[in-house]
């Protein structure tokens, strides 16, 4: 069993959330807290809740397994995250880090939330992804982050090859 990181219609992660909990799928979505102002009343403030990746889970599958089909009776979840070729694994600590920790922002300051708790990873690269305000600058530096450590075997595959112009062409 592998973390994977898996992409779903941002708009609709209450859904993608309990369709994965009522499938036993473990999963991983690390939330955010939102602050702002009520409109309707003076020193005011409500709170919500999203998702700090939006439009992505981390989830624990084994790919041996049939379970990719089930992904396709929920109409919201879209694939899992490859670049170029097999699905990218999210190693242990990346998630024992993301599950411990809460996410606190306001809408109504404008300074970052402040990033502690991570001391057994890359501490500079995650205070830059968790100390970025933008959600979508967020969720393009964490594609990065992944992209730059992930395992790669050596292998050539049907994508790589497509790039290094070594498809074979048929004859017309």
């Amino acid at each position: 069993m592998h973390w994977y990181l898996m992409s779903f219609s941002a708009t609709r992660f209450n859904h993608v959330l309990k369709f994965l909990a009522d499938k036993d799928i473990n999963y991983c979505c690390p939330m955010v807290v939102y602050h702002y102002q009520r409109p309707d009343k003076v020193n005011s403030v409500r709170k919500r809740l999203s998702p700090a990746f939006p439009g992505y889970v981390f989830v624990e599958l084994d790919l041996t397994d049939n379970k990719l089909l089930t992904f396709s009776q929920c109409r919201y979840i879209q694939r899992l995250i490859a670049f170029g070729g097999e699905p990218v694994t999210v190693h242990q600590k990346v998630i024992d880090e993301l599950s411990n920790r809460t996410f606190e922002e306001c809408k109504c300051e404008r300074e970052p939330p402040p990033v502690t708790g991570f001391s057994t990873l890359d501490n500079d690269a995650w205070a830059d992804i968790l100390a970025t305000r933008d959600p979508d600058a967020r969720i393009s530096k964490l594609l990065s982050y992944l992209e730059q450590r992930r395992d790669y075997d050596g292998k050539i595959r049907r994508y790589d090859k497509r790039y290094n112009n070594q498809c074979e062409k048929k004859a017309v």
